[in-house]
C-alpha cells in the first residue's frame, strides 16, 4: 500500500516534471515564433512595394505599411480581415463597376496561377484612385493553395510620363506632317519604315502602299538604282551624304530636291537605319538662275555704257553696244530707233531705225519691207507713245496686245517685245528695243529696271557727247568770229588812219583820241563815261549818250554830261532796227527849229547779229557832223561790240563748262548705280530671310521644344536649350536691324551725294561729305581695299559748294581704289585707303592715301591735265583729277597736291580755305615723288 502510494507519488512527480519541461519548451518556441514574426513584420514594413495577403475568401490576412500609405489608412485593422476587392478594387479606371468574377487579384488562388496587370487602379480611403502595377501569386501550405500574396507599386508618374510622351509624340508627328520637306526613315535594307505626307504626295500613294516597300517598288529602275547607291555609300562611310536629284510627280511636273541622308543609331550606338530629308529647291534654282542672268545683264550694261563713254562718238560704238545688250539679255533682236525731230509733234511721233543687232539664225529687219520712218500713232501704237513719253517701258507678249498693236510686231516675226525709252535733255530722244522671236518671254521686273537704266545711260552719254561737241563747235566758231572781227577791225583801223591822215586832223584831237584808246584798250564799256567825255571834247558834240534797248524802247545807261530831263523826242522816235551796221547816221530828218537838241549823230553797237546799244552825240546849236566825227563814233562802237562779243563768249564758255561738270557727275552716278543696287540688295536678302525664319518657326518651335524638353530631359538640359534659343534669337534680330541700318545709310548717302547743289557757297561739313562719298563708292573699293577714316571730331565748317566737293572726294576715292586694284596682290590680301581730315590755320586739310602703284616721275606734271589718263580703255576718262583741280583751285581758291612713291602708293592733299578765296592757279599743280 505504501509502495503503491509511493509509486503514485513518483509517477505524479514525473508527470508534473514532464509538464513543466514541456511548458518551458513551448514557452521557448513561442518566444522564437514571436521573434520570427517580428522580423517578418520589420521586413515587410521596410519594403517600398505595397504587399498584402489574401485568404481563399479574398480577405486580407496581412499587409505592410507601404500599402497603408498607398491607401491612406492609419491602422492595420482598417485593412486586415477586409474583402480587398470590395475595399480597393471595386471600380474600373473609367468608373464602371468591376465584377469580382473578373478580378485578376483572385485569379492566383482560384486558378492557382500567377497574374500581372498594369492597366488597373486601386481606390484609396478618400475616394480617389491610384494607377498601379501588381503581381498576384498563389500561397501554398503542405502542397495546397491557402491564399495569395499581392505586390503592387504606384505608377502614377509612369502613367503621366507615358501620357506626356504620347502627347509629345503626337505633337512631333503633327509637326513632321506640317513640314513641307520630305522626311523618311529606312531600314538598312532600304525598306521605308516611316514618312510624312509630302513624300506620299511625291509617290502618289497611300502610307500603307509606301511603308514596307523599297525604292524599287515605288520608282522607275534608274531612279531607284541612284537612291540605293546613295544609301550604300552612306552605310559604307557611316557619314551623312548630300546630293541633288530630280523627281517627277504623278501629275508629270518635275522638281529638283536637295536630299540629305544621315545614319540613324539606336541608344546603344548600333546602326539601325537611314534618316532622310529632301527639300524642293526648284524655286531657289529658278531664283539663282534669275540672279545669274541679272548679274550677267548688269555686266553687259556696264561694259556697254563704258564703251559708249570711251568712244569718240556714240554712233561708232552703237553696233558693239547693241551686240552686248542683245547677248546679255538673250534677245533675238536688239535695235535703236531715234525720234525724227523735223517730222515729230505732239500729235504724232516719227521713229527712224538707226542700228540693229540680230542673234545668229535670225533675220535683220533693216532690209525688210517695213517702213524705216515709222509714224507710231498712225500705226496704232498710241498707247506705246504715251508710256514712252512718261519714261516707262513697254513690255508684253504680242498675242496679248490689242489687235492694232499686233500688226507691226507680227510682220517682223516678234512674239514678245520690250521697249526702253531714251531721254536727252528731258525730251524723248528714242528707244532701245528688245524682241524675242523664238518663243514667249516675260522680262522680269529686275531685267526691265536694268535695261531701263541702260536706256538712261545712253541718254546721258548722248547728252554728254553733244555737250562736248557743241562746246568744240562754239569754241571754233568763237575763234573764227574773233579772227574775222580782228581782221575787220584792222582793216577799219587802216581805213581810219588813212582817212584821218588825208584830212589832216589836228594834232590835239588825234593825240587825245589815241591816248584814250591806248589807255583803256578793249575794255570800252567799263570806261564808258570817260570815252563819252572824250567824244564831247574832241568833236562838235555838246552831249554824248549811251543807250541800250529796253522793253518799252531805248533807255539811257550813261550820259556826259548828265541828261537833265527825259530822252529827247527825236531819239524816242528813233527806230533802232533801221540803223546800219558799221556806220553812223545823222538825224537830219528829225531837225526842228523849236526842239532842243537840234541835231544828233547816231551809231549802233552790234554783237554778232544783235543790237546791244546805241551811241548818240547831241548838238543844241545845229552842228553839221563831219565824216571824221562819224569815223570816231564808228571806232568806239566797233570796240564796244568786240568787248560785248568777248563777254558773251566767256559766258557761253562758263555755261558749257558747267554742263560738262554736270555730265561728269552723271557719269559717276551711272557708273555707281549698279554697285549701289548690289549693296542694297545684299542686306535686304539676308534681312528678308531672317525675318521670315523668325515669323514662321520661332513661336511654334519654342512651344514644342519647351514641352519636349520638360518631359524628355533633365531640368539642366532643358534650361540649356532654352538659353541657347534665347541667346541666338536676339543675334538674328540684331543682324536684321544692322541690315536695315545699312540700307538706310546707303540711301541717305546717295540722297546727299545726288543733291543738285546751290549756285551760292554755303557752310559745308566735310566729315559728313567724306562719309557719304565712302558709302556711295563702297562697291568700287570693297573688293580691293579697306577704308580707314580718321576724321577730326571738331572739324570746323567751311564755305563752299557741297555738290562739287562731293564729286572731288568721290573721284579721289575711286582713283585710289583703281590704283590699288592695278597693283599685284596675294590672293585674299586687300590694300588700304586712309582718309583723314585736319584743321589748319587757313581752313581744313584732307588727305586721301592709298597703297597702290604710285605715280611715275615722267607723268607727275600731267596728272591734273584734262583727258590725261594712264588707265586702260574703259576704266578712266582723264577727267576726274582735272575736275578736282578745277573745283578746289579755281572754284574754292584752295590747293591740291600729291606725294607719291612709285610702287608703294600716293597721298592726295586737298587744302580748302574757311572762306572762298581767289584761285591760285599754278600753286595747286604740285607733286612730291
Amino acid at each position: 500500500m505504501v509502495f503503491l502510494f509511493y509509486l503514485l507519488i513518483t509517477q505524479k512527480d514525473r508527470a508534473e516534471q514532464q509538464v513543466f519541461d514541456r511548458t518551458i519548451a513551448l514557452a521557448e518556441s513561442l518566444i522564437k515564433l514571436e521573434c520570427r514574426e517580428e522580423d517578418l513584420r520589420l521586413l515587410l514594413d521596410s519594403t517600398a512595394e505595397a504587399i498584402y495577403g489574401l485568404d481563399l475568401d479574398g480577405r486580407c490576412t496581412f499587409c505592410n505599411q507601404a500599402l497603408l500609405r498607398m491607401l491612406g489608412y492609419q491602422d492595420l485593422d482598417a485593412v486586415t480581415g477586409q474583402n480587398m476587392h470590395a475595399l480597393i478594387h471595386h471600380t474600373r479606371p473609367d468608373s464602371s463597376p468591376f465584377p469580382v468574377e473578373e478580378c485578376r487579384l483572385y485569379k492566383a488562388f482560384r486558378d492557382e496561377v500567377g497574374t500581372h496587370a498594369d492597366d488597373e487602379v486601386i481606390w484609396r480611403a478618400d475616394g480617389t484612385c491610384v494607377p498601379v502595377e501588381y503581381w498576384s501569386f498563389p500561397q501554398r501550405r503542405e502542397g495546397r493553395v491557402v491564399g495569395a500574396v499581392v505586390t503592387c507599386i504606384d505608377i502614377t508618374e509612369r502613367v503621366q510620363s507615358a501620357a506626356e510622351i504620347r502627347k509629345n509624340q503626337a505633337m512631333v508627328q503633327n509637326l513632321l506632317d506640317s513640314i513641307p520637306d520630305l522626311i523618311f526613315f529606312k531600314s538598312l535594307d532600304g525598306v521605308y519604315l516611316a514618312c510624312n505626307p509630302p513624300l506620299l504626295e511625291l509617290f502618289g500613294k497611300s502610307q500603307e502602299a509606301v511603308l514596307g516597300h523599297t525604292d524599287f517598288d515605288l520608282m522607275d529602275p534608274a531612279s531607284a538604282e541612284v537612291c540605293r547607291a546613295q544609301d550604300l555609300l552612306l552605310l559604307s562611310k557611316k557619314k551623312a551624304v548630300h546630293n541633288d536629284e530630280w523627281a517627277t510627280y504623278p501629275d508629270g511636273h518635275r522638281a529638283l530636291f536637295d536630299i540629305l541622308k544621315t545614319p540613324y543609331y539606336s541608344p546603344k550606338g548600333e546602326l539601325e537605319g537611314i534618316l532622310g530629308i529632301a527639300r524642293d529647291i526648284t524655286s531657289r534654282m529658278i531664283i539663282e538662275e534669275g540672279l545669274l542672268n541679272r548679274d550677267r545683264l548688269l555686266e553687259a550694261v556696264n561694259r556697254s555704257l563704258v564703251d559708249l563713254l570711251d568712244a569718240g562718238g556714240w554712233e561708232e560704238a552703237l553696233p558693239e553696244f547693241l551686240s552686248r545688250l542683245g547677248v546679255g539679255s538673250n534677245a533675238s533682236r536688239t535695235y535703236l530707233h531715234q525720234r525724227d525731230p523735223g517730222m515729230s509733234s505732239d500729235a504724232e511721233l516719227y521713229m527712224v531705225q538707226i542700228q540693229e543687232w540680230c542673234a545668229e539664225g535670225d533675220f535683220s529687219t533693216m532690209s525688210a519691207p517695213v517702213p524705216q520712218i515709222l509714224p507710231m500713232i498712225e500705226s496704232g501704237l498710241g498707247r506705246w507713245v504715251l508710256e514712252l513719253r512718261a519714261n516707262r517701258v513697254v513690255s508684253g507678249h504680242v498675242l496679248e496686245f490689242p489687235p492694232l498693236e499686233r500688226t507691226l510686231p507680227q510682220s517682223r516675226g516678234v512674239r514678245s517685245i520690250l521697249l526702253v525709252p531714251i531721254f536727252v535733255k528731258g525730251m524723248l530722244w528714242g528707244v532701245v528695243g528688245f524682241e524675242e522671236c523664238l518663243g514667249l518671254r516675260a522680262w522680269s521686273r529686275p531685267e526691265q529696271d536694268i535695261l531701263h537704266l541702260a536706256g538712261q545711260g545712253v541718254g546721258i552719254v548722248i547728252e554728254r557727247q553733244e555737250a562736248l561737241r557743241d562746246l568744240e563747235l562754239a569754241r571754233a566758231d568763237l575763234e573764227q568770229r574773233v579772227l574775222n572781227r580782228t581782221r575787220d577791225l584792222q582793216a577799219s583801223n587802216l581805213e581810219l588812219v588813212a582817212e584821218v591822215a588825208s584830212r589832216h586832223l589836228s594834232e590835239k584831237r588825234m593825240t587825245a583820241l589815241t591816248q584814250g584808246f591806248l589807255r583803256f584798250g578793249p575794255d570800252v564799256r567799263t570806261n564808258l563815261g570817260t570815252l563819252l567825255r572824250l567824244l564831247v571834247e574832241t568833236s562838235g558834240a555838246e552831249q554824248a549818250l549811251f543807250l541800250i534797248p529796253g522793253e518799252t524802247g531805248l533807255k539811257v545807261e550813261n550820259s556826259v554830261p548828265e541828261l537833265p530831263e527825259a530822252l529827247p523826242e527825236m531819239l524816242r522816235c528813233l527806230d533802232i532796227l533801221t540803223l546800219p551796221r558799221n556806220q553812223a547816221i545823222q538825224a537830219d530828218c528829225l531837225r526842228s527849229q523849236t526842239e532842243s537838241p537840234r541835231t544828233a549823230l547816231v551809231q549802233g553797237i552790234w554783237a554778232e547779229d544783235r543790237m546791244v546799244g546805241v551811241v548818240v552825240c547831241l548838238s543844241h546849236s545845229g552842228y553839221d557832223w563831219s565824216a571824221e566825227d562819224k569815223n570816231v563814233l564808228n571806232i568806239l562802237a566797233a570796240s564796244a561790240g568786240i568787248e560785248e562779243l568777248r563777254r558773251l563768249a566767256e559766258a557761253h564758255h562758263r555755261s558749257v563748262q558747267l554742263q560738262l561738270l554736270q555730265a561728269q557727275k552723271l557719269e559717276s552716278v551711272g557708273r555707281l548705280a549698279a554697285g549701289i543696287a548690289h549693296e542694297i540688295n545684299t542686306p535686304i536678302q539676308f534681312l528678308s530671310m531672317n525675318l521670315r525664319f523668325l515669323e514662321k518657326t520661332y513661336a511654334q518651335l519654342m512651344e514644342a521644344l519647351a514641352q519636349t524638353c520638360s518631359a524628355a530631359k533633365s531640368p539642366e538640359a532643358r534650361d540649356q536649350d532654352l538659353e541657347w534659343i534665347q541667346e541666338e534669337t536676339p543675334k538674328v534680330l540684331q543682324d536684321s536691324i544692322e541690315g536695315i541700318e545699312r540700307v538706310a545709310q546707303i540711301v541717305r548717302a546717295m540722297k546727299e551725294f545726288s543733291h543738285p547743289g546751290s549756285p551760292n557757297p554755303v557752310k559745308v561739313d566735310l566729315n559728313s561729305n567724306l562719309e557719304s562719298a565712302v558709302t556711295v563708292s563702297r562697291n568700287e573699293w570693297k573688293y580691293v581695299a579697306e577704308v580707314h577714316l580718321e576724321l577730326a571730331p571738331n572739324l570746323p565748317l567751311i564755305q563752299g559748294f557741297p555738290s562739287e566737293l562731293n564729286q572731288v572726294f568721290l573721284n579721289l576715292i575711286i582713283n585710289a581704289a583703281q590704283a590699288i586694284g592695278a597693283r599685284p596682290h596675294s590672293e585674299g590680301q586687300l590694300g588700304t585707303i586712309y582718309i583723314s581730315t585736319t584743321p589748319i590755320p587757313e581752313g581744313v586739310e584732307i588727305r586721301v592715301k592709298d597703297t597702290g602703284t604710285g605715280i611715275l616721275p615722267e607723268i607727275q606734271d600731267k596728272v591734273f591735265d584734262p583727258f590725261f589718263t594712264t588707265k586702260e580703255i574703259g576704266v578712266g576718262t582723264g577727267q576726274g583729277l582735272n575736275v578736282c583741280y578745277q573745283t578746289v583751285v579755281n572754284m574754292h581758291g584752295g590747293r591740291i597736291a600729291f606725294e607719291t612713291v612709285p610702287g608703294r602708293g600716293t597721298t592726295f592733299i586737298v587744302q580748302l580755305p574757311s572762306e572762298i578765296q581767289p584761285a591760285k592757279a599754278p600753286a595747286g599743280k604740285q607733286g612730291v615723288a
